[in-house]
Formats: C-alpha cells, sequence, structure tokens
C-alpha cells in the first residue's frame, strides 16, 4: 500500500547511513539522554547523605522513585506511543524530564527530594517503550536483537558518564552543580530528538482511536499470557537488582572497602562500561548464536548475574582494586545488561499493532519492584548493618528467577521473521 498523501515519506538514510541503523544511533542517544538523571543522582548519594542527612533506606527510596516512580505513566506512554507515534511522546517526555532535573538541584529536604524523584519516573516511563517502538519501526527482526541492545546501552553510556565525572564534579563544586550539568545535558538530547527523529509512516491517514479500555486489557494480557508473563516475573526482579547496584554501589564501596566517593565512582563506572559492550553482546549472541531465541539468553545472563551479587558482598577493605573491578565488571555485563533481550521478547510476542502498549503493561509491573527493592535493600542494611547479608539474599532471590525462567519460560513469537 502506498503512503498516503499527506503522510511524509519514510528516509532511506541520513548523512549516506541506512535510515534503520541511524534510528539505533539516535535511540541511544536519547535514552541516554533519558537517563542521565535517573543514574547521576544516585551516584551522589554520599554528598547528599553527607549535607541532608539522609539514612541508606531514604536514599534508596529516592532512587527507586526516580524510575519506578512511572508506574502509571509506562503503561500509558506505550498506549499513547502506539496511537500518537514516537517523537510525539519523546518531546513531551524530554521537556518534563529536563525541568523535573533542573529543579533537583534546589532540594533541600527529603519531602522534595521525594517529590521530584517521583516527577522524574513519571516523566521518564514512557521513553522507555517509545524508544523501544522506533527500533520495532525501523529495524528488521534479524538485527532488533542488536538494535535493543545498542539502544540500551544509552543506560550505562549515561551511567559511566556520570559515575567518572559527576563525582568529580560534586567535590570540587557542590552536588548541586552537578545535577545541572545533568539537566543541561539532557537538554541537548532534546534539541537533537526534535531536529533528528521521523516517525514512521502510517499505511493510512487516520489516527488510532485512544481508548482506556485496552490500557487494562494489556495488563491482563501480561499476565495471562505466560510467553509474557514469565519474561515480566523475570524482568521485576533483575530491574530491582540493576537499581540495588546503581543505588548502593558506590555507597557500599565508601563504607564496606573504604574507598573514596571519587574511586568507588570509578568501579560504578566500570561497571556501565562493561553495560555497554554486553547490552549490544547480549543481542548479538541472541540473533546470531541462538537465532533471534530471547529466553535461553536471559537466562545465561540471570546465573552469571547471581554469581556476581553473591560475589559483591563478600568485598571488604582488604579486597584487592583488581578483584573489585573484575567483580564489578561482572555485574556490569549481567544486572545490567538484560535490557536489551527483555523489550525485544516482549514485543515480538505482542506483535507490531501493540507492541509499545504491550511492553508499557509489562513495565508498569516492572517498575513496581524498582519501587520496592532499593529501599528494601536498604532497610536490611540498616537494621542488620551487614551489606553482606543484603547482597547475598539478593543473590539466592535472582538464582532462583532464573530457574524459575529456565522451567517455565516460552517465545514462540507471533510476528514472523522479516
Amino acid at each position: 500500500m502506498k503512503t498516503p498523501p499527506d503522510q511524509p515519506q519514510a528516509p532511506r538514510a541520513v548523512f549516506s547511513i541506512p535510515y534503520h541503523w541511524f534510528v539505533i544511533g539516535l535511540s541511544t542517544f536519547v535514552v541516554a539522554g533519558m537517563a542521565i538523571g535517573g543514574t547521576g543522582i544516585p551516584v551522589l548519594s554520599p554528598f547528599l547523605r553527607e549535607e541532608l542527612s539522609f539514612s541508606r533506606t531514604e536514599l534508596g527510596l529516592i532512587t527507586s522513585l526516580l524510575i519506578g516512580g512511572g508506574l502509571g505513566t509506562a503503561l500509558i506512554g506505550g498506549w499513547l506511543t502506539d496511537a500518537w507515534g514516537v517523537k510525539r511522546v519523546l518531546v513531551y517526555t524530554a521537556i518534563a524530564l529536563t525541568v523535573v532535573v533542573f529543579g533537583f538541584s534546589f532540594v533541600n529536604s527529603l519531602w522534595l527530594a521525594l517529590v521530584l524523584a517521583t516527577a522524574g519516573g513519571l516523566a521518564q516511563a514512557p521513553s522507555f517503550p517509545a524508544t523501544s517502538k522506533a527500533i520495532v519501526d525501523w529495524v528488521p527482526r534479524r538485527a532488533r536483537g542488536f538494535g535493543m541492545g545498542m539502544k540500551q546501552t544509552g543506560v550505562s553510556g549515561a551511567g559511566a558518564l556520570v559515575a567518572l565525572i559527576m563525582p568529580s564534579i560534586a567535590q570540587a563544586t557542590s552536588w548541586r552543580v552537578a545535577v545541572m550539568v545533568m539537566a543541561g545535558l539532557t537538554t541537548i538530547m532534546l534539541v537533537a530528538l526534535v531536529v533528528l527523529y521521523k516517525d514512521k509512516p502510517r499505511e493510512d491517514a487516520t489516527v488510532t482511536k485512544l481508548d482506556t479500555g485496552k490500557l487494562l486489557r494489556a495488563l491482563v494480557e501480561v499476565v495471562r499470557d505466560r510467553r509474557l508473563s514469565i519474561p515480566t516475573a523475570y524482568s521485576c526482579v533483575f530491574v530491582g537488582m540493576q537499581f540495588l547496584v546503581g543505588a548502593y554501589l558506590i555507597l557500599f564501596l565508601v563504607e564496606r572497602a573504604d574507598l573514596s566517593p571519587v574511586v568507588a565512582g570509578t568501579f560504578m563506572g566500570i561497571a556501565q562500561i562493561t553495560s555497554i559492550f554486553w547490552r549490544v553482546g547480549w543481542g548479538v549472541v541472541s540473533d546470531a548464536v541462538f537465532g533471534s531465541r530471547r529466553v535461553i539468553v536471559l537466562v545465561i545472563i540471570g546465573a552469571l548475574g547471581a554469581v556476581a551479587l553473591f560475589a559483591i558482598g563478600l568485598v571488604n577493605e582488604g579486597t584487592p582494586l583488581l578483584v573489585v573491578g573484575l567483580i564489578s565488571a561482572l555485574l556490569g555485563g549481567t544486572v545490567l545488561s538484560w535490557q536489551g533481550i527483555y523489550p525485544a521478547l516482549i514485543m515480538e510476542v505482542a506483535g507490531p499493532d501493540q507492541s509499545a502498549t504491550m511492553l508499557g503493561a509489562s513495565n508498569t509491573f516492572t517498575r513496581v519492584f524498582i519501587i520496592i527493592s532499593p529501599p528494601l535493600f536498604g532497610l536490611v542494611v540498616d537494621a542488620t548493618d551487614s551489606y553482606r547479608l543484603a547482597w547475598s539474599i539478593a543473590a539466592v532471590i535472582a538464582a532462583v528467577t532464573t530457574l524459575g525462567l529456565l522451567a517455565l519460560g516460552r517465545e514462540n513469537p507471533r510476528e514472523q521473521s522479516s
């Protein structure tokens, strides 16, 4: 069917780059911009703890709300992406997120930090189904595992950037200046998005009518269909593990390994940089080695991730820095690197017509665990004064969840290879 005359023609290339490869690169940059606040503010937790006297549990709650606060808007964002298109949703999201991140630089109390963290989560959440929809729209299935993995390296790239430079900026000036720098970087992403991204033209000129009932049906479908519910359960647990690392790795290394915030941030940077390579690497493994099978790759990641979580709990003041670096890299390659495989699996099962909506529905359940996992970890540490116990509990939960996926996970995607 021809594209309607009032619709823009699909671009074939930008700067001589095939457009689907350009979309992967631009989506990666957008994801990085969206992630700067959520990954950067937790990096500054030693400075927040020193100036504002926040407890570990309170810091964990702030971290969880920065992403998990979008409990409802992940689903709504997916729904609106299917109805309105990718670009409109991402532009609104980026504007709101920039304002919130800048506002965080003025935090002077716990309640204000929690309000702004929640607002940040609400603003950021639609970007996940929207950028994933961009990949599904433009990238052929044979390269989609790579595309999703590459896109999600934006989170790791942002995390590495802020882990390596924000503690130094905060130490040289203040943590408030560091947060303002994050807001500026998010603004640069917004401008690039507005100028460079084009929505995929529709085959008809009509805009899908917004249907509130579709939201509830999507949530029910995620629970009912085992091909969706089992990977969603896996993602719930492992996103919790991801945010434990993001919220507490630096603080743990400062308090238990007696490292400075800058050195501890370097190890977080190692984890994030490793994740950049493995988010892409796992996608390539899924596409090229396992013939676009996703479940088996998630099982491998989960098993190695459980080992990494247990190992980090053994670190103390006497642990050689090389060992700390190797464990940080293992965390980065596993606990921080599964996020490209999960959306590919969910969206392939859902099919192209409702891919963003179903991913948003799945991600809604996932965000519950973003909210509860970091503060629960902090509560265990505050109550027992034992990081080792908390990391060990996390490792056991990760291992059991991975065994469940191995036993019960199914793929059988509705979408045919393209």
